[in-house]
């Protein structure tokens, strides 16, 4: 089932999270929470699996935030920009300093994981546009900036330190009250004291532009093809680059080896198997292990339990 675009009554209004909660379907509903947070901040996560498309377009508020893709795919833009189609291991980069028009298009019947980080104070603007303007050229895997509005829309291959504040984030992402709100506020500066980071570092410390696309590439396929992913030099075959400028990019992008990513994939993919009711023996099969021991032995490492244990206490 789709849902048809929908868009906000009258051109100048802002499009809060309010709004995009009241034009979601019941399905997107259900698998999104929100949490406003002191010092002008918001984080709004997407965790689970609906079973229709949508879209929005309106005018998107004027703030500067990090939206991490961990699953699912997503159609973005701003009204005169270039459009945008993220995937999983994504991040994407938003600011406005004024209300700009926009549109979003969700892609359902998939595990969907997100999560987007907002700030809406000066201070955090101008450090952010200070910042960007040093970015290394090149960085983007894409970009649909409107400058002349003010727009900055711009996607970058995620790396391990934000994935891990993403995982925190979902995992109190129903948690309410204090405690949960002092949580979350830190690990949003967390998530954007590591993005200012990773834009700022050199130059020098990135593959070259042309290797970073493949090496994208190569974590996109690892992330969609993850059972059928066999070598790394098959891998890297298959994207143009050599087994050493494979590895060295991820470790440069990504801040971890080819197999360390292929493993993440891998065990993300079993957790949510064995969650919808698969068995153990099927789940590992589905995933890429041609042994079963292999498997439990390599979840436990990544898990902390077994399969069956971590079941029981999922």
């Amino acid at each position: 089932m789709a849902y048809p675009p929908h868009a906000l009554p009258g051109d100048a209004a802002p499009l809060t999270a309010q709004d995009m909660l009241g034009l979601m379907p019941p399905d997107w509903r259900e698998i999104r929470t929100v949490h406003p947070l002191p010092g002008d901040i918001s984080i709004g996560c997407f965790d689970g699996r609906p079973d229709s498309d949508w879209a929005a377009s309106g005018m998107a508020q004027s703030s500067v935030g990090v939206a991490v893709v961990l699953d699912g795919c997503f159609g973005l833009g701003f009204d005169g920009g270039a459009a945008m189609q993220v995937g999983p291991g994504s991040v994407i980069l938003h600011a406005t300093g004024e209300p700009a028009p926009g549109w979003d298009d969700f892609k359902g019947r998939r595990a969907i994981r997100s999560v987007d980080i907002r700030f809406s104070g000066e201070a955090v603007r101008a450090l952010w546009q200070r910042t960007l303007q040093g970015a290394p050229a090149g960085l983007f895997s894409m970009d649909g900036s409107v400058p002349a509005r003010g727009a900055q829309l711009a996607a970058l291959p995620l790396w391990s330190g934000l994935e891990r504040v993403a995982h925190e984030i979902l995992a109190w992402s129903r948690e309410r009250g204090d405690i949960a709100s002092l949580y979350l506020q830190g690990k949003a500066h967390e998530a954007l004291a590591l993005t200012l980071k990773h834009l700022a570092r050199p130059g020098g410390d990135l593959p070259a532009p042309a290797d970073r696309r493949r090496l994208a590439e190569a974590y996109r396929r690892i992330q969609r093809d993850y059972a059928d992913c066999r070598t790394v030099r098959q891998l890297a075959e298959s994207v143009g680059l050599s087994e050493k400028r494979l590895q060295a990019g991820f470790m440069a992008l990504y801040g971890r080896s080819v197999h360390a990513c292929l493993l993440q994939a891998r065990m993300d993919a079993a957790a949510s198997l064995l969650a919808r009711g698969c068995s153990v023996t099927e789940t590992g099969y589905r995933i890429g292990f041609a042994s079963l021991s292999h498997f439990i032995k390599a979840f436990k490492a990544h898990h902390g339990a077994t399969p069956k244990a971590w079941l029981r206490g999922a």
